[in-house]
């Protein structure tokens, strides 16, 4: 039985915390289908990324403290 090979390109973005590309414990991520992703925390902050890590926006769900959010989708259009 063989090894699996490491993953290549892989780049780590982020680091802990509640500025704009810091994370506070994140929930789930969705990609559209040119590679930008979406990453939502339990803050309620949702963020954009493109899809070479660089942050774009970040914006708050307005009544986030009713439940934190645990999953996120796209319209593929």
């Amino acid at each position: 039985c063989s090894s699996p090979e490491p993953a290549a390109n892989v780049q780590i973005i982020g680091s802990l915390g509640n500025q704009p590309g810091q994370f506070s414990r994140p929930r789930a991520v969705a990609y559209t289908a040119q590679g930008d992703f979406f990453v939502v925390d339990r803050t309620g902050r949702f963020q954009r990324f493109a899809n070479d890590g660089t942050h774009e926006a970040v914006f708050r769900l307005p009544e986030f403290e009713n439940g934190t959010p645990t999953g996120i989708s796209l319209d593929p259009t």
